[in-house]
């Protein structure tokens, strides 16, 4: 259980680093647009644009219907992000990399065009604490989990999470570890999707080791 001064602390961090991303986002929606992902402020995941549309089947439906149940705890998903063209993800990279200074301190906020589940559909960043916690504590029901440590915001589906939980968050360091982290986990849900009867398993029983 969270205690309520760590839980405070927690959400400070979460505001600060989100207000951070969110501001490379503001700079790239400049010459970028919703065909490239760009979501106007407040979108739901009904909403008919190309940010929501383009994410995977699965993950969208998945995503609904943890909404649907969380309205009844009066809990409203926003989605400040979902899929993003390769475009957009290269420009989010750019601008992180002017504000942090380096291509190695950017890599831990914001992955490469080409290494980043943003492009393929299959993340999504959640607005709003409240939702993001419920998803944290509720996601597994629907297959749905945080990857990393440091983004509270960021789900993907996890085939099997609903039966085996969801994996352990990855730790991100500084550097190439998140693209070759991301292409591991986007290789294994290929596989597990074009098989259809193999679970996902639990790190140490069958998980591919971190890079």
């Amino acid at each position: 259980m969270i205690i309520p001064r760590t839980r405070a602390l927690a959400a400070l961090a979460l505001v600060t680093l989100a207000a951070a991303l969110t501001a490379c986002a503001s700079t790239a929606s400049d010459t970028s647009g919703a065909a490239d992902g760009v979501l106007p402020d407040g979108a739901t995941l009904y909403e008919d644009l190309p940010g929501i549309t383009g994410l995977d089947p699965d993950l969208l439906a998945a995503l609904r219907q943890a909404a649907d149940d969380a309205a009844a705890d009066g809990i409203e998903f926003v989605v400040n992000s979902g899929w993003r063209s390769e475009a957009l993800q290269q420009q989010l990279m750019d601008d992180a990399i002017a504000e942090h200074g380096s291509w190695e301190a950017a890599s831990r906020w914001v992955a490469t065009a080409h290494g980043s589940a943003h492009t393929t559909g299959d993340a999504v960043d959640i607005g709003g604490w409240d939702a993001a916690e419920w998803l944290q504590h509720h996601g597994a029901r629907y297959d749905l989990c945080q990857i990393f440590d440091n983004e509270a915001w960021h789900f993907e589906l996890r085939p099997g999470a609903a039966t085996n939980g969801c994996p352990r968050m990855y730790v991100l360091r500084p550097g190439r570890q998140r693209t070759r982290w991301q292409r591991g986990q986007k290789w294994l849900e290929r596989f597990v999707k074009a098989t259809r009867t193999i679970a996902r398993p639990q790190r140490g029983h069958g998980w591919p080791a971190r890079p």
